[in-house]
């Protein structure tokens, strides 16, 4: 129960720094567990969920270290742990590799995790361009749907408010994640605007990566989280070492 004594714990709100522990300990990360525990009670509670028994944690290879800032711990956040200790997530599409990350510390924490990416054709394309390639990408997005679907899964999560959209067909429950011109961009696109209203009207959590993200959530602000993308420090920062605590 580890990782409920981490919930339960009260942490910085404006930082947290954490790093993997030994190998096979299952210890969470805090960008981690403050991104999903909310995905992971509104499964357990919301959804119904009966989830399995925990189940060992892989071996993590190496130690890394992640940056962000937390989300508060709530009692729903630490009452998921006890409902649903191991979740089966299915993470779809991805932006600047941050569904990779969340893939891999879910994994390393023991949970099941699919990782389903969508087709981009004509994502590069300018509008109305675009617009000719959407019955395409509708069609390419045919066996996602039906692989989400049949996944039996407890969470699905979204990553860019238009491919939110695969969450509608899919016709379960979802959350998605806003990272920016997805929001902000889409709703000055008539076409965008009313699809991604729509998106947010039916997800059951919205996240959203930057503070000023929130601004363009009105009348969304009940469902909405912040949370942060991680940094890798070990990688923008291979030299650096944590700061000692100061009283």
């Amino acid at each position: 129960m580890k990782a409920a004594k981490a919930l339960a714990t009260p942490s910085d709100p404006q930082s947290a720094e954490t790093t993997s522990t030994s190998p096979g300990s299952g210890s969470p990360h805090g960008w981690l567990w403050s991104s999903m525990t909310s995905t992971l009670a509104l499964a357990a509670t919301s959804l119904s969920t009966v989830c399995e028994p925990m189940k060992p944690a892989p071996p993590v290879t190496a130690t890394r270290t992640f940056v962000a800032a937390p989300l508060p711990m709530t009692r729903e956040h630490t009452r998921v742990f006890t409902l649903c200790r191991v979740a089966r997530v299915a993470l779809v599409h991805d932006i600047a590799g941050v569904a990779a990350i969340q893939a891999q510390l879910l994994r390393e924490a023991g949970h099941e995790v699919d990782r389903i990416s969508l087709p981009q054709i004509g994502a590069s394309w300018s509008w109305p361009a675009k617009a000719i390639t959407i019955p395409i990408r509708l069609l390419a997005y045919i066996p996602a749907v039906s692989r989400l679907r049949r996944g039996r899964y407890d969470v699905i999560h979204i990553h860019w408010l238009t491919q939110g959209i695969v969450g509608l067909l899919v016709g379960a429950p979802f959350f998605v994640q806003a990272h920016g011109s997805d929001l902000h961009v889409n709703l000055q696109n008539r076409a965008l605007r009313w699809l991604t209203r729509r998106v947010l009207r039916k997800a059951k959590l919205v996240f959203y990566v930057t503070p000023n993200l929130l601004g363009y959530l009105s009348g969304f602000e009940q469902k909405a989280r912040y949370l942060p993308n991680p940094v890798e420090v070990d990688v923008v920062a291979p030299n650096s070492r944590p700061q000692s605590p100061t009283s």
